[in-house]
């Protein structure tokens, strides 16, 4: 009688079996269909924010890209039995939280912005006010900043030894304070600081014992070296490494090295790997740049705006828009430079950019 019984439920509980996986297999065809149709909707409304609110193509790529992920693993790996407003909620949740999360720590930890400008498109930086501390007294700075010593005459004039130092936080040099920096010493900066100076800069390295600033990790870059209204600076045998750009005080320094009407002497320096939207910016200034080589700069080499000089004798490698980039260059002599990038070598100059062109070397960089 027992064995009967196991026989005639062997069938029952096989249909039963097969009508319930047909359910399920419609239920899950039938939410497949309606995620299908949402991660459609979705894509769809992230593709008219991009035109109505001009997002820029990598913050698109980068909501596109997250939310398509998202979905995969909640609909068609994780696969819920119902689809009703808590999953959807649900979902949604998973892709906007994390993502904002995650672009709200990078714009906080990656305060030069470099990340941040390539994940979103955005070229902008943490500003800094430092308004303060560029009025210190000598005595002022000198108790806050005690890796600089004062020159032995007790003049207005600080110095940085040789030894490698690491910049927690922007460096602010008052007016009237003029920086001394020997060969041989390394600044190494944490993501978007920066060394701002009102007084002048001169940091005369050589060739055995170079000057460095550099970034202390070069996936976050570094800020800038500015020098703002003040008397002539010079930088020899200096070498900038992954810096980038900043704002100080309300000032854009635009570039790893900028100086607005300060008079500056350039020669035998590197700047490798920058990342601002010059390597060099010299504002209303007379200029001396000669024998520098500048390489893999993410927009110009050297920008000049206004004001004199000489710019001759230097290597421009890889700059990624003009390597040499003039404004209003009346007075300015420019002779001698090698210039190499994809397209032929550019220059440009707003007065007499043909003169300008022929004396110099302009050629197709070679891939090896």
């Amino acid at each position: 009688m027992h064995n009967s019984l196991h026989v005639l439920s062997a069938p029952v509980v096989t249909v039963v079996n097969n009508f319930g996986h047909k359910i399920f297999t419609k239920m899950l065809k039938k939410n497949r269909i309606v995620a299908t149709s949402g991660v459609v909707l979705v894509l769809i409304i992230l593709s008219v924010l991009k035109v109505v609110v001009n997002w820029p193509t990598q913050l698109y790529i980068f909501f596109v890209a997250t939310f398509l992920f998202i979905s995969v693993v909640f609909w068609f790996w994780k696969q819920p039995a119902k689809v009703g407003g808590k999953q959807i909620a649900l979902w949604l949740n998973a892709w906007l939280l994390p993502a904002g999360l995650f672009l709200a720590v990078l714009y906080h930890v990656d305060r030069a912005g470099w990340n941040w400008h390539r994940i979103t498109g955005y070229d902008v930086t943490i500003s800094e006010d430092f308004t303060e501390e560029a009025t210190f007294s000598i005595e002022m700075f000198l108790q806050k900043h005690s890796a600089f010593k004062r020159a032995a005459d007790n003049s207005n004039i600080v110095y940085l030894s040789r030894g490698t130092y690491h910049v927690s936080e922007t460096i602010v040099i008052p007016g009237g304070i003029d920086l001394r920096i020997e060969p041989g010493v390394t600044l190494k900066f944490s993501a978007g600081c920066s060394l701002i100076s009102y007084g002048s800069i001169t940091a005369i390295g050589t060739e055995s014992a170079p000057i460095r600033f550099a970034a202390s990790n070069p996936f976050f870059k570094w800020g800038s070296i500015g020098v703002v209204k003040a008397g002539p600076s010079r930088f020899h045998h200096v070498h900038f490494e992954h810096g980038r750009w900043a704002t100080v005080n309300n000032i854009n320094f635009v570039a790893g090295l900028t100086l607005f009407d300060t008079d500056v002497e350039l020669k035998n320096c590197r700047f490798e790997n920058m990342f601002g939207k010059d390597a060099v910016n010299v504002r209303n200034a007379n200029a001396v740049v000669a024998e520098n080589i500048f390489k893999n700069a993410y927009k110009d080499g050297i920008d000049m705006d206004g004001g004199s000089g000489v710019i001759r004798d230097n290597k421009f490698i890889n700059c990624q828009d003009e390597g040499i980039d003039l404004s209003e260059n009346h007075g300015i002599q420019v002779f001698g430079n090698s210039v190499k990038d994809a397209f032929g070598g550019r220059i440009a100059a707003d007065n007499e950019l043909e003169e300008v062109r022929a004396g110099n070397e302009l050629s197709h960089l070679v891939y090896q």
